[in-house]
């Protein structure tokens, strides 16, 4: 039962982050950035088979992530739960900022007694779109300390008609001077329910990302355990002038290996005609 529920978390988290393994409704709404072919290297064995398994299976990422105001490198937002027996950390950060562009990486962990999982994704974002609007450009996907393999984005949805929508109750109200993570923090609470199923948020009003500090869901309570500004990066990212620079490279190879194979040809031609 604990594995299950651990199992049933990643699923769940991985649907929330927008991650995912196949199509999904998206990929017939617009141009898709698809992922490449490649497995990722697997160069740490003390991993667990889980986290290889969500590795190898996203192949797109949500086309959205929650962005703060004055983004700056080195924030980050750290929250925890535990269910059936798993304890889970899930931690935002800013690891680069340049002009209207950042990199935001979002690492989940989870540890049960019979499993443990710890990657990485990346989104390249820019910071001029709005609430709402998709503004994620490019993402990856990695174990902490390795170089990230890229991955897609998927495509925002067209609007739709709301009308066959379930019908969820919403409410929010005032909340201030709650503690976690070593600050007092003011802000609302947002409660949602569905049918048979219900949700509690507190947002805080200065909150970094989501800004979420306390949420209940589904038997899982997640708090805010840890917040600053010093964060490193957690994923090695090439840069974008030498991978530019190798590819310039791999090209003129390529070409002069294809002249010298022809040049090889004519050669052969002409001992042959003598």
């Amino acid at each position: 039962m604990r594995n299950h529920g651990l199992v049933l978390l990643v699923l769940l988290v991985l649907l929330i982050c927008g991650c995912g393994p196949g199509k999904d409704k998206s990929d017939t709404d617009g141009e898709v950035e698809e992922a490449p072919k490649e497995a990722p290297e697997d160069t740490d064995d003390d991993k667990s088979d889980m986290t290889r398994m969500i590795i190898r299976n996203v192949k797109k990422v949500s086309y959205r992530v929650s962005v703060h105001k004055d983004v700056e490198v080195g924030q980050y937002w750290q929250t925890e739960s535990e269910m059936y027996g798993s304890k889970n950390t899930f931690r935002w950060q800013v690891t680069q900022v340049d002009g209207d562009t950042a990199i935001i990486e979002f690492q989940m962990t989870g540890k049960s007694e019979h499993s443990k999982y710890d990657y990485v994704t990346a989104y390249k974002i820019d910071l001029t779109k709005k609430v709402g609007e998709a503004n994620v450009t490019k993402a990856w996907i990695g174990r902490p300390g390795t170089t990230a393999r890229e991955v897609g984005v998927m495509a925002k949805p067209e609007a739709s008609d709301d009308a066959g929508a379930p019908y969820i109750e919403t409410k929010d109200e005032n909340f201030a001077d709650l503690e976690f993570a070593g600050a007092k923090w003011s802000g609302k609470v947002i409660s949602l329910k569905g049918d048979g199923w219900e949700s509690k948020s507190w947002i805080a009003d200065v909150g970094w990302f989501d800004g979420i500090i306390k949420n209940e869901v589904g038997g899982m309570v997640t708090v805010l355990t840890a917040f600053g500004r010093d964060a490193k990066a957690l994923l090695k990212f090439p840069k974008e002038k030498e991978r530019e620079a190798a590819e310039g490279k791999k090209g003129e190879k390529e070409e002069d290996d294809h002249k010298g194979k022809e040049e090889g040809e004519k050669e052969g031609g002409k001992e042959g005609t003598k």
